[in-house]
């Protein structure tokens, strides 16, 4: 099982390895992107990256899933009125599309 940061540093790399990753999983989809220009952006190294996420398809399910509870919290889902929600979803990801 990956590590997980255990200092203010470290969590502090976390984050922008995930930053560094959804803009280069947005942009080139998980085919094309590249470990190489995820840390090059994040100022870390592929020792840290492997050590907090274990290997890139790990690395996009850790933003994927984020990315899902992030949606859920935000837009969440309305059965009453199912199209309204759907165009606030649509809105959300206008506004957001990583």
């Amino acid at each position: 099982m990956p590590d997980q940061p255990s200092s203010a540093r470290g969590a502090a790399t976390h984050q922008r390895i995930i930053d560094a990753a959804t803009q280069e999983f947005a942009q080139y989809g998980i085919a094309g992107a590249r470990i190489e220009r995820i840390i090059a952006a994040a100022r870390t190294n592929k020792a840290q990256l492997y050590g907090y996420f274990g290997n890139k398809e790990r690395l996009f399910d850790a933003i994927f899933f984020a990315s899902l509870e992030r949606i859920t919290n935000v837009v969440p889902i309305d059965v009453e009125d199912l199209a309204d929600w759907a165009v606030r979803l649509y809105d959300e990801y206008l506004a957001r599309p990583d």
